[in-house]
């Protein structure tokens, strides 16, 4: 192996990838609206991280993209959110749910990187961030 294809093995470095995908859903014990079944153009953004590995990367875009379609986007598309999950389909339940079944997967997987974060746009303006944290 070329001993010029790695920059600095040191850096950590952040992966992102997006994704869309279409849904419907309606809000449970909510006073307004959203009550209503109604869906959006969900937009979805995951954030890897990690070391560089022995080429210069620290996760395929390529598998990346395949992950996050088979075990999120798959499950999701074109479905009423409130018979694909078993909580209220809120944004920021969504993205929690999302981001524990990535970082299971890159664990179970033993992947060098780790999920850093998952975004998700409910709206062209609105979206919810998770990052792993439990505590404010």
């Amino acid at each position: 192996m070329e001993d010029n294809l790695v920059y600095s093995k040191n850096a950590v470095v952040r992966v992102t990838k997006e994704f869309t995908f279409e849904a419907g859903h309606y809000l449970k014990e909510y006073d307004g609206e959203c009550a209503n079944i109604h869906g959006h153009s969900y937009r979805l953004q995951v954030t890897a991280r990690g070391h560089l590995n022995d080429i210069g990367m620290v996760v395929d875009f390529k598998n990346l993209k395949s992950i996050v379609q088979k075990e999120v986007v798959d499950l999701f598309d074109h479905k009423c959110l409130n018979i694909a999950v078993k909580f209220n389909s809120t944004a920021e339940n969504l993205v929690v749910y999302i981001f524990e079944i990535l970082e299971k997967y890159f664990i179970s997987n033993e992947m060098e990187a780790k999920i850093e974060s998952v975004k998700l746009w409910e709206t062209a303006t609105s979206f919810a961030e998770y990052r792993g944290e439990s505590h404010l």
